[in-house]
C-alpha cells in the first residue's frame, strides 16, 4: 500500500505517479491500494495535470460537441479536470462518479456547485438516471473490465446516447511508456480496435469513431438513432 505524508512539489508528485503507474502495469496493485494512493494524492492532484493534458481535455470536449441540454456522466471524474471545459459550453446537467473519497472531497472543494457520487463503474451499478453522453478521460488505462464498463454505459445511456473515452496519450505512447518502465504486464493499457469491436456488437453499441493520432479517442453510439 502506498503511504504518503507531508507536502509535495510538482516534481515529487510526478515521480510518485510514475512509481504508481509502474505498479499498475505490473498488476501488483489491487484496487484498494489504487484507491489509497489517490486518496493520499487528491489534495494536490490538480497540480499533476500538465498543460498538454489540459489542452487535450479542452480540445476533446470541443470535439465531442456537447449541447446545453445534454445530460453528462463523467466516469472517474477525479478532482474535476473536465469541469472548466464543460462549463464553457454552459452544460447544466452534470454528474461525476469516483471510487476515491479523497478525490470526491477535492472535487467538492473546487466545484461545490457540481454533483459527484461514489460509484465503481467496473461493478454493476444503477444511478437511477439516464444520460446523453458518458465520458471517460485519462482513466481507461487504470480499468481492467471494459466489458462491465460498457454494460453499465449501455444501461445508463439514452437511445442514441454516446460513450466517449479519450486519453492524453496515444496507444503507442502508452506502450512505449510500459516498455520504458520494464513492465511485466501483457495487458494493453488501451484496447485495440478488434477488442473494442468484439465487445460492442453484443451490447448494442456502434463504433462511430476510433482515432489514435495525437491522443486516443473512442466514440460509441448506443442503439441506432442519435439524439436529434
Amino acid at each position: 500500500m502506498v503511504i504518503l505524508k507531508g507536502n509535495y512539489t510538482y516534481q515529487s508528485i510526478k515521480i510518485l505517479y510514475i512509481r504508481y503507474m509502474r505498479s499498475v502495469t505490473m498488476n501488483n496493485l489491487i484496487k484498494k491500494d489504487m484507491i489509497a494512493y489517490f486518496n493520499k494524492m487528491a489534495p494536490d492532484w490538480s497540480s499533476v495535470h500538465s498543460d498538454r493534458t489540459k489542452r487535450i481535455a479542452s480540445e476533446a470536449v470541443r470535439r465531442i460537441g456537447i449541447r446545453q441540454d445534454d445530460r453528462i456522466l463523467d466516469v472517474g471524474a477525479g478532482a474535476g479536470i473536465l469541469i472548466p471545459f464543460l462549463q464553457y459550453n454552459g452544460i447544466p446537467d452534470y454528474l461525476g462518479i469516483e471510487i476515491s473519497m479523497g478525490m470526491i472531497d477535492s472535487f467538492k472543494a473546487q466545484h461545490p456547485h457540481m454533483n459527484i457520487l461514489y460509484c465503481d463503474f467496473e461493478e454493476e451499478c444503477d444511478l437511477l438516471k439516464s444520460f446523453d453522453t458518458i465520458i471517460v478521460f485519462d482513466t481507461l488505462h487504470l480499468m481492467t473490465n471494459l466489458n462491465m464498463i460498457l454494460k453499465n454505459a449501455m444501461h445508463h445511456l439514452e437511445n442514441g446516447g454516446r460513450f466517449i473515452a479519450f486519453q492524453s496519450r496515444t496507444r503507442a505512447s502508452m506502450l512505449g511508456w510500459q516498455k520504458n518502465q520494464q513492465s511485466r504486464s501483457k495487458r494493453s493499457l488501451l484496447p485495440d480496435d478488434s477488442a473494442i469491436l468484439e465487445l460492442c456488437a453484443p451490447l448494442g453499441f456502434t463504433i462511430t469513431e476510433i482515432s489514435d493520432n495525437r491522443y486516443f479517442y473512442m466514440e460509441l453510439l448506443a442503439g441506432k438513432q442519435p439524439k436529434s
